[in-house]
């Protein structure tokens, strides 16, 4: 370290002339003054932190000046970039622990490097998974508490799990560089290009970039050096060529990145590096796809090319990966990823993380700059193939750059060179018309101005399997460059439609981002405008696109002549099987319904949402199960209809909807690392304090609940960000819906009612002047003298004032969700032990995000429950007590002046009379802070009707099926609200079973339902007939089952059974000793499924008491 500060103090002390000689001289007093100093192992003495006031010089000379450092260590230099070659080849050939023992080496030799650490995460990752990685992570976080090494470590772990997505975890880096409290600009500037390889645009700042990185060893300066290097000469820096040139001149080292460079700069030199075959790529591109791929199956290269070229041979296919993702199977991951007919994923965006955990090696970082490419930012992107060959050991005529075509010449006559010289140039020596040549012709006309002539190429022809995704984003291209916006919008839509993967790749938004509501409306193909808009919608959320939307769906069956969705398939025989099913699907949603004027109500939109369900089903009979599924859910909330006059009740909402479809696409990511991390055991304490400070910036809510791991960790920001979402986001949280039902005049409004109905209170103009005398009861008080009067005025605007004061003040103040904008909120959730605790429990069980998700609405509402109560307890007690004190006030002012006058019986009787109206609506507004789910669970129904609910919700979902059904019911109670699931749970079970496997097409079914009021537990009874032939095999089946609930791990194959169902209900009743489950055949040939359920019961006696 004080090393790097005298060459960081010097570099600003000397002329650029004098660095190499400065350099020389320092190098010979370490080697002969100090000799012993290059045998002490160095460990992480390199990476202690940042230099501190490090002087500041420009980037031509910071350039320079580490050229000649470079220059004057070209031997330790020379020997790491060796031993990176050999780990390249391990790690192509799928050989980490060979990779890792290559680390090791460099290590002993040199000590930790930044560079070191970033790509010993990867391969933990890929040699051990979750656990291993995160104890080499752990223990290189015990080095130093503070600093860059610890910050780096723990994020690129981070992205190295399997669950983390390379977009999430790109933006949350960001917010937490951006929001550090400890990093400058510059620190800030160098973390994002260490951790996100963002390199900023502004030459100071990549003067910042080298300068920190100077704090370090001469291995990450000079890997950081070249990443520079490289991006200037990306985005065109022509004004440091020069400056450039000369570093490539002082370096004396041998690295193909520094030969790719020159010939950058100078396409006429004679390039030191080998051709790159050309085999693979003429195999494919002449259509001889099968040969191609038996080339790729004897694949092992570090070229990135060959990766690429590999991966559109592979594409022909459409198969999805077969193995992990590694560095060895990218090719895989890019063939799904740009394959018509691999069903969604975006295995583009998991193979750029993987080239981003690896960019340490070039062949990952080449393939990542052509993924980089391929998931574009915008619609006009150019296609730049040369800078994948600045990673590349090798050179070809996908090196060239559109000015340098002149240099073709070098390379042999092939298919390849051909079929590039037409992206290059337009034209080739060889006669070609199949799709890679012409797709390659319209790239030209693209890149040249011509969309008009690159659309005709691309429309007329529908294009082979490997191209279509870069083909259609080509054609995307031209569209966009021709202003044809309407086309535009009809191409997303059937693109977006099929829910293939390469659509990932699409920049919708980008794309569709100039459309106005006209384009929309004249987009060509019927089902177009709303499909497009859903997709834009689903990346935005942005209103005014909903509400395009909502108008679009209802316009578009006006259209086509039909009053509900679900006739659609049947009336519209001529519009695309693949758009209607998308949207029935996404579109024709409740939400999305509701608002299109088709619908009386909501009650309608769901019947209608049902019947959707029940088409789709048919529409996919591979997901009948989950349609059918879907629709008795609905059933299950039509059933609860008649209950839902609470809502009307109370003030205090969330939009629970919104929330979960919130909560699951930003947290989702972050909850499958919980389940992930949560059996992995690190030993040693570990500090978390960046996750407990960015936590604590959002509300000031209380939190006694510190994590010990990092799996409680990740637990404690997901409940953490769901629950300040659950009350501060402004578009479905607590906060909206208080200031939208309570803050927004309403309360006020309720109060203030009966004192404004008998005149008793007055106005102001603004809030600075006075209230408005009260001469209505002025005028009443006819026998006072003028101080008398005057006296019962200003009583009367004194009253006014504090009446308006104290509501507002008590509004303004406590009636908010409590944040540092409002510190005396009375509204918030305790992060207590307790909460955290009940979450792990019910997080052992099996539960899907969305599933996860209500549940942590139910535990928030119960968090809030103690606040809501204080609320209520403030209205009901203090401030009914503070305003029957001003009404007290009031008439005891004006008793002491008029008491004579024949107007104060009438004053005095008003006052006493609203008195008590308004402490009426004081207790009225306090029961809008009691939760509409608190008093649902008290609405009752019978076992009778709720057996009738499930019965009519199941049979509804099976379409020609007409079972003879007896049902009896045993047991004088009444079930609250959440136990309809139960039931419907397992009448949905039992009735499903008997339609697959009884073998009847009407068999006989009895139902009983019983409660034991002893045991307090519910017993549902299925008895179903079955064919005689069939009982053999359902009595396998069955036994299998039981086996399986017998060894206990139901909770783990709730998904995996035979689809019976049993399982599942299983791992319901088993949450009690008193539940249990038992199936089987009976003596007399029919199937009995029988289930016990432990029920928490309310009876009607009880509540009405």
């Amino acid at each position: 370290m004080a090393l790097n500060e005298l060459y960081l103090e010097a570099r600003a002390s000397l002329a650029p002339g004098q660095y190499r000689d400065f350099l020389s001289w320092s190098q010979e007093m370490l080697s002969t003054q100090l000799p012993d100093l290059t045998h002490v192992p160095v460990r992480y003495d390199n990476l202690t932190g940042i230099t501190p006031r490090a002087p500041i010089i420009g980037l031509q000379h910071e350039l320079r000046w580490v050229a000649e450092r470079i220059r004057a260590e070209a031997e330790k230099v020379q020997n790491f970039l060796t031993v990176k070659g050999i780990i390249t080849r391990y790690v192509v050939d799928g050989n980490y622990i060979a990779a890792i023992a290559a680390l090791d080496t460099l290590f002993e030799a040199y000590g930790a490097t930044l560079w070191s650490v970033q790509l010993r995460l990867a391969l933990e990752q890929q040699v051990g998974g979750l656990e291993q990685q995160k104890k080499y992570s752990a223990q290189v976080r015990s080095v130093y508490r503070h600093g860059l090494l610890g910050f780096t470590t723990y994020h690129t772990s981070v992205r190295n799990e399997e669950r983390t997505t390379i977009t999430k975890y790109l933006d949350d880096i960001e917010r937490r560089i951006s929001n550090h409290s400890y990093y400058d600009d510059a620190t800030r500037a160098y973390m994002r290009y260490r951790l996100k390889n963002e390199f900023p645009r502004s030459p100071s700042a990549l003067s910042d970039i080298l300068r920190i990185e100077q704090s370090h060893g001469i291995l990450d300066v000079y890997e950081t050096f070249v990443s520079i290097l490289q991006d200037l000469v990306k985005e065109g820096a022509s004004e440091l060529y020069g400056v450039i040139g000369e570093c490539l001149d002082v370096i004396v080292v041998a690295d193909f990145r520094l030969e790719k460079l020159r010939l950058v700069l100078n396409p006429s030199i004679t390039p030191a590096l080998p051709f790159r075959p050309t085999h693979l790529s003429d195999a494919l591109l002449s259509g001889r796809t099968r040969h191609a791929i038996r080339l790729t199956r004897r694949l092992s290269s570090t070229d990135p090319w060959d990766v690429i070229y590999s991966a559109f041979a592979l594409a022909s296919s459409g198969k999805s990966p077969r193995g992990g993702l590694s560095v060895s199977t990218l090719n895989q991951w890019i063939a799904a990823a740009m394959s018509c007919d691999c069903e969604n994923g975006d295995y583009a965006a998991l193979a750029a993380k993987l080239c981003l955990n690896f960019r340490g090696l070039s062949v990952a970082a080449g393939v990542g700059e052509f993924l980089a490419q391929l998931r574009r930012s915008r619609p006009d992107d150019a296609w730049r193939q040369w800078i994948v060959g600045l990673y590349s050991d090798a050179i070809g005529i996908e090196d060239v750059t559109a000015s340098a075509t002149t240099i073709s010449s070098i390379f042999s006559q092939s298919k390849t060179s051909a079929v590039w010289m037409r992206a290059l140039t337009g034209s080739s020596k060889i006669a070609d018309t199949a799709a890679p040549s012409r797709l390659a012709t319209s790239i030209f006309y693209l890149s040249t101005g011509c969309p008009d002539k690159a659309y005709d190429i691309l429309s007329s022809e529908e294009p082979p399997k490997p191209l279509h995704a870069i083909w259609k984003m080509s054609l995307l291209h031209a569209l966009h460059a021709l202003g044809d916006r309407s086309q535009k919008i009809v191409l997303v839509a059937s693109e977006g439609a099929l829910g293939k993967a390469y659509f990932s790749l699409f920049p919708v938004v980008e794309s569709l981002e100039d459309c106005a509501w006209e384009d929309y409306k004249n987009a060509a193909a019927p089902l177009a405008a709303p499909i497009a808009l859903h997709l834009l919608w689903t990346r935005t959320e942005n209103s005014q696109t909903a509400s395009q939307l909502r108008f679009a769906t209802g316009l578009v069956l006006r259209r086509l002549g039909v009053n509900r969705p679900s006739l659609l398939p049947d009336s519209a025989a001529n519009l695309n099987h693949e758009e209607i099913f998308y949207f029935l699907h996404q579109v024709c949603v409740p939400e999305i319904l509701d608002v299109t004027r088709l619908f009386s109500g909501s009650r309608e939109v769901l019947e209608e949402r049902k019947q959707i369900y029940l088409v789709l089903s048919d529409l996919r009979p591979e997901r009948a199960e989950e349609f059918t599924g879907e629709a008795v859910l609905i059933s299950h909330n039509l059933a609860l209809d008649e209950g839902r006059w609470i809502v009307d009740r109370t003030r205090i909402h969330v939009e629970d909807v919104a929330f979960v479809r919130w909560a699951s696409r930003e947290l989702a990511e972050d909850y499958e690392r919980y389940r992930d991390l949560e059996p992995v055991n690190i030993e040693g304490p570990q500090t978390f304090e960046d996750v407990l400070r960015e936590l604590d910036d959002i509300t000031s809510a209380r939190r006694s609940f510190s994590p010990d791991n990092e799996a409680d960790a990740v637990l404690m920001s997901v409940v953490r960000r769901a629950g300040d979402e659950f009350l501060i986001n402004s578009t479905f949280g607590l906060d909206f819906y208080l200031a939208k039902n309570v803050r927004h005049h309403s309360f006020i409004g309720l109060i203030r009612g009966p004192l404004e109905v008998s005149d008793l209170i007055t106005t102001r103009e603004t809030e600075t002047s006075p209230y408005h005398a009260n001469k209505v009861w002025l005028n009443k008080f006819q026998s006072l003298d003028s101080d008398s009067s005057l006296a019962v005025e200003v009583a009367l605007k004194t009253f006014s004032a504090r009446f308006d004061e104290i509501l507002l003040d008590t509004k303004d103040k406590y009636f908010h969700v409590r944040t540092s904008e409002h510190p005396a909120g009375m509204l918030f959730i305790p992060y207590s032990d307790a909460l955290y605790s009940v979450v792990r429990v019910w997080l052992t069980l099996e539960l899907d995000i969305e599933t996860f998700f209500r549940f942590l609405i139910n535990v928030f509402w119960l968090s809030l429950e103690q606040s809501l109560r204080r609320v209520r307890e403030l209205i009901s007690i203090e401030l009914k007590g503070a305003l029957v004190e001003e009404f007290d006030k009031l008439r005891a002012l004006v008793r002491e002046v008029g008491e004579a006058d024949p107007a104060f019986l009438e004053f005095d009787s008003e006052v006493g009379k609203r008195s008590a109206e308004v402490q009426g609506k004081l207790d009225e507004a306090a029961q809008w802070f009691v939760h509409s789910g608190a008093m649902a669970s008290q609405h009752l129904f019978s076992l009778e009707q709720i057996l009738e609910v499930g019965l009519e919700a199941t049979l509804t979902t099976q379409r020609g099926y007409s079972p003879r059904i007896a049902k009896t019911t045993i047991g004088d109670l009444s079930l609250d609200a959440a136990n309809l699931v139960f039931v419907h749970d397992v009448l949905f079970v039992g009735l499903g079973n008997a339609r697959k496997h009884s073998g009847l097409s009407s068999p006989r079914i009895d139902i009983s339902a019983r409660w034991n009021d002893l045991s307090s537990t519910l017993t549902i009874s299925i008895v179903s007939d079955c064919k005689p032939s069939a009982r053999a095999e359902n009595a396998k089946r069955a036994n299998e089952v039981q086996k399986l609930i017998a060894t206990g791990a139901y909770s783990r194959h709730t998904r995996k059974d035979d689809g019976s169902g049993f399982a599942k209900l299983a791992a319901i009743v088993a949450q009690s000793d008193r539940g249990k489950i038992e199936f089987g055949f009976q003596s007399d040939g029919r199937f009995q499924l029988e289930v016990t359920y432990a029920v928490l019961l309310q009876k009607i006696e009880q509540l009405n008491a």
